[in-house]
């Protein structure tokens, strides 16, 4: 049996003011069979409101709008994880938010590593190589809704060279895992802003040197 703790605060900055912004954020790690999350603490500043709820996958969500104008948007999470060390038996078919823990998502398969295998191998640091990687998997992949779902991974969506954000996290937490970088999903938040495309992006977090933070994101009319 292992414990951890876990915290984060994160600062989402815009361009310009926005209004009338209504998001739903993905931050919380889901307890299950091999974990445990107790202890959790959250907040998101501003917001007129805050609620959880639990999506199709038992996920714990948070949904909330902040109506007047604002240029940023401030999230503080921590919270501590009982997890089983033992191997997993059998994952189920669904997406989960494991700590610290590789699923089927972003495995590597043939694909994954005929394209590993094309790569520059020297990197200064995990941040410096997840940018080279962000703009490789830009290169090769095409940003296209309805050709993937929330069970797609890595290596399927790759084979496709379509899909949207989430895919092109995936491919993205496959390839530093592949190097040897301990990466996890932070967080993933979706937006509806006044005046502005839907916006929608994963955050992930860089377990190596000053546990950096990259942000990899998208909308209908990104590559």
């Amino acid at each position: 049996m292992s414990f951890y703790s876990f915290s984060s605060k994160i600062k989402l900055s815009y361009s310009q003011c926005v209004s009338d912004e209504e998001f739903t954020l993905k931050i919380i790690p889901k307890s299950f069979c091999n974990q445990r999350v107790y202890d959790l603490s959250y907040s998101v500043n501003p917001s007129d409101y805050l609620s959880s709820f639990e999506d199709t996958f038992k996920n714990i969500a948070l949904a909330g709008r902040v109506k007047d104008l604002h240029t940023e948007i401030n999230i503080q999470l921590a919270g501590k994880v009982k997890s089983c060390d033992s191997p997993l038996k059998q994952l189920p078919n669904e997406p989960l938010f494991l700590y610290d823990r590789q699923t089927r998502l972003t495995s590597i398969g043939n694909n994954l590593n005929s394209l590993y295998s094309t790569l520059n191998k020297k990197f200064i640091s995990a941040r410096e190589r997840a940018i080279y990687l962000a703009g490789v998997i830009n290169e090769n992949m095409r940003y296209k809704k309805g050709v993937t779902n929330n069970l797609t991974t890595a290596e399927e969506a790759y084979s496709l060279k379509e899909g949207v954000c989430q895919d092109y996290s995936h491919i993205l937490i496959a390839l530093l895992r592949r190097d040897g970088v301990n990466v996890n999903m932070e967080m993933y938040k979706s937006s509806e802003i006044e005046m502005h495309e839907n916006m929608h992006f994963f955050l992930l977090k860089l377990n190596i040197y000053n546990s950096v933070i990259l942000l990899i994101g998208g909308n209908k009319n990104a590559r």
